[in-house]
């Protein structure tokens, strides 16, 4: 027998538990329905970020359309330099503004990959000013990054740009990202000379920095007792914020560590031992 269900029980009325039990529409009016709550919805989501961000939105949406077909399969070679062509028309010395956007710095990703050496040029030339702060950005690094894999001749550049700010950098998850890249691309000489911002201002009392070798095994060979102690102590100082953030997946870290515990006093090399246990080992 089955259970009692009550007189309201008919569609669209009520069952025994007292809920009222929504009626289904013809699926032809359920899809219409829904289209248009869809379309409502979406109007409001639109309204919303061009009342949010009146100046950049609209360019966001315009060249999103184009980033659509730049990066489908159906389009050619030649059809993908005019869609690059077209977009960086759109965003001409706007670049910078729209690298901090989710959405806008993938398109400009985009033309880095599709691009030809000049419309390249063109990106990289907007970014050149405002490396640094885009560098700790958390969607503009990503362009930063880009710049150095589809250009090694901007490592000179971006080192100029990074000078004094390695460790800086190195404490942010973004510019620690950056600067493992950066160090990956550099040479020997330029390695050297990212590592000696960790070792203080005795650095310029021992070494020429523009001639000079700046390897921490040959300062501390022409360096007093005083001087060494002070070298050391400014590698753990520095060391120390980004060991206790768990930030050490960058290479230069790991040189830097390295170098540390070749050098250092025991009582030093312990305490750097404990801020590397456990899940940051």
């Amino acid at each position: 027998r089955p259970p009692f269900r009550g007189k309201s029980s008919a569609r669209g009325g009520k069952g025994f538990t007292g809920e009222k039990r929504k009626s289904k529409p013809h699926s032809g009016e359920s899809k219409s329905a829904e289209g248009s709550r869809n379309a409502q919805k979406r109007f409001r989501r639109d309204a919303a970020k061009t009342k949010r961000f009146p100046s950049t939105y609209p360019l966001i949406k315009e060249i999103l359309a184009d980033w659509e077909t730049l990066r489908s399969s159906k389009t050619g070679q030649s059809d993908r330099a005019k869609v690059v062509a077209r977009i960086l028309k759109k965003i001409k010395e706007r670049v910078v503004e729209l690298a901090s956007s989710h959405s806008a710095s993938r398109v400009v990703q985009a033309c880095l990959k599709y691009g030809n050496k000049e419309q390249r040029q063109q990106i990289i030339s907007e970014l050149r000013p405002k490396l640094f702060d885009l560098a700790q950005n958390q969607y503009g690094h990503f362009l930063v990054k880009k710049t150095l894999f589809y250009s090694k001749a901007e490592v000179p550049h971006m080192l100029n740009a990074f000078r004094g700010h390695i460790v800086a950098l190195l404490r942010h998850p973004s510019g620690a990202s950056v600067v493992d890249e950066l160090y990956e691309a550099a040479d020997k000489r330029q390695k050297e000379q990212m590592a000696s911002e960790f070792y203080g201002p005795e650095v310029a009392l021992l070494a020429n920095l523009g001639t000079d070798e700046v390897s921490l095994p040959k300062l501390l060979e022409k360096a007093t007792s005083a001087q060494r102690a002070a070298m050391l102590t400014h590698i753990y100082m520095k060391l120390s914020p980004i060991l206790d953030k768990g930030l050490v997946d960058a290479q230069v870290i790991h040189f830097i560590i390295r170098e540390f515990l070749q050098f250092a006093a025991p009582g030093a090399i312990q305490e750097a031992t404990q801020h590397l246990s456990g899940d940051k080992l």
